[in-house]
């Protein structure tokens, strides 16, 4: 997913207003996948100034814990589907105190090897049927119902 200019300078603005001295093109985009995520940088739920935005090959950042669901408070799938439509890998993993903590690993390409890319959104469902669909047919709202 291409990032327009204005998105990027935007982002740099904002991290460099909160902080930032350095801010690499990995840094970049993940800012504008975290804008998209929590409806802007300024919603960030954590600290943004302790984020180490210059590094070229991941970002770390600790955000409090709150609800990340994949329907109601539906973040969790917000940032799965971002993840995809940005070419970034995320990892989520458990920070002592109130925190979680993501690993954003941008990749640069939707082929190749398995470090080096990452797929679209519509690749990973299609994956993910091939591999599930026997074990487990989609439910239906009626088979939702039933005892």
């Amino acid at each position: 997913m291409p990032i327009s200019p204005e998105r990027t300078e935007a982002a740099s603005k904002f991290l460099k207003a909160n902080g930032a001295k350095e801010i690499s093109p990995t840094g970049l985009r993940v800012a504008v996948l975290l804008d998209d995520l929590f409806n802007g940088l300024h919603h960030f739920p954590g600290d943004i100034r302790k984020v180490e935005w210059s590094h070229e090959y991941y970002v770390a950042v600790n955000v409090q814990r709150q609800n990340f669901s994949t329907f109601d408070f539906n973040n969790l799938t917000n940032l799965v589907f971002l993840a995809h439509d940005h070419c970034i890998r995320v990892q989520i993993s458990e920070e002592r105190g109130p925190c979680i903590r993501f690993l954003f690993h941008p990749r640069k390409t939707r082929e190749g090897g398995f470090s080096q890319r990452h797929p679209t959104l519509e690749q990973a469902v299609k994956e993910y049927r091939e591999r599930f669909t026997e074990q487990h047919e989609p439910q239906t709202e009626t088979q939702n119902h039933q005892p």
